[in-house]
């Protein structure tokens, strides 16, 4: 079926298309900050845990931010950033990890 026997119009379409183009641009550039920062709590885990700590602050000071703002979009941002927060964090805690059984 198509998009204008469905009611939608191209403009409908080209906003998907557009969306779907950006997460394509996006999801890998966040797969790579997580393997970096991986091999950062590998590396060098003192810094690790102070990048972790600054990643941390500002994330938590964005997901208020996101808790503040009303309706849908305010929750949908804060789970967002609670979720790249945690993912961030699981990755310099694995480095460090590693780090820690290759000294063992």
């Amino acid at each position: 079926m198509s998009a204008r026997k469905r009611g939608h119009s191209d403009g409908f379409r080209a906003s998907i298309s557009g969306y779907w183009a950006t997460v394509r641009v996006l999801l890998p550039v966040f797969v790579l900050l997580l393997v970096v920062l991986f091999f950062v709590g590998v590396f060098a885990p003192r810094r690790s845990r102070r990048l972790q700590g600054w990643i941390d602050d500002r994330m938590e000071r964005q997901e208020e931010q996101g808790d503040r703002s009303h309706g849908r979009l305010g929750n949908w941002t804060a789970k967002a950033l609670d979720f790249i927060q945690r993912a961030t964090d699981a990755a310099l805690r694995g480095g460090r990890k590693v780090r820690g059984k290759a000294e063992s």
